[in-house]
């Protein structure tokens, strides 16, 4: 056990400030260390950390809310990139009910130098999240949304030049420090085509999603919505080498 997980040394951080930095103090014994992930990231995608029962209630009810929404694959693994120097694996897992479990482990000159993983819905919008650099002891403290006060479920039949709107807040897990931000994700369709052009296993037609955070942090990120299966995967530089579905 890590030094700073014994019993005695839960009293410094009562003694110095309360229950505030002993809950921040417990949460280094809860996280699984960047070491154990870096081992086997998918593992940590299945683990208790990303199941469906761990969303806030307000986040579930939303999902749950209207038509069930079936993901057509079991698991989805892609590989990008074309020399197998420079890239990234991504592993994808049906949680039922359009959420996913993923992994996503980036490579540079063929070494693993972190991953990112998350349960999202449909592979679009992500519900929780945890940054794991591997050069880092510790990995980041999982990122997860608390509420939905707008939530597009349309988005999981997609049509053409459509616009499709989240927003509500997100926390930090496991920490009361954090205060609660307001998160804002716009996604916009662009035109179906074959989805073989991206890898030629792939079944049915493809549409892009071109997705806007700008709350609280701007990013851009393109997507590929796989009809046949009913999930999105990355649509960004690298091309698709290796495509793996059951």
């Amino acid at each position: 056990m890590d030094e700073r997980c014994q019993p005695a040394n839960f009293r410094k951080p009562i003694e110095r400030a309360g229950t505030v930095l002993l809950l921040i103090a417990l949460s280094a014994c809860v996280m699984t260390s960047t070491k154990d992930i870096a081992v086997n990231p998918r593992a940590h995608a299945e683990s208790d950390f990303f199941a469906p029962q761990k969303l806030q209630d307000a986040v579930s009810r939303e999902i749950l809310q209207g038509e069930r929404v079936a993901l057509n694959f079991q698991r989805m693994s892609l590989t990008y990139g074309h020399d197998e120097k420079f890239g990234y694996v991504v592993h994808l897992i049906n949680a039922g009910n359009g959420l996913v479990r993923s992994s996503r482990e980036n490579f540079r000159d063929q070494v693993p130098s972190g991953s990112l993983v998350s349960l999202s819905y449909l592979g679009v919008v992500p519900l929780r999240a945890q940054n794991v650099p591997y050069n880092s002891r510790s990995p980041a403290l999982i990122e997860e949304v608390t509420e939905f006060t707008r939530f597009s479920k349309q988005i999981a039949r997609p049509v053409e030049n459509a616009e499709y709107l989240f927003e509500g807040r997100t926390g930090l897990w496991l920490t009361l420090l954090s205060e609660k931000s307001s998160m804002v994700l716009a996604c916009r369709s662009e035109q179906f085509y074959p989805a073989g052009k991206l890898h030629p296993e792939m079944r049915g037609d493809a549409i892009d999603l071109v997705c806007t955070q700008s709350s609280p942090l701007r990013s851009v990120h393109r997507y590929a919505f796989l009809s046949h299966y009913g999930v999105a995967v990355p649509r960004e530089a690298w091309a698709i080498s290796k495509f793996e579905v059951i």
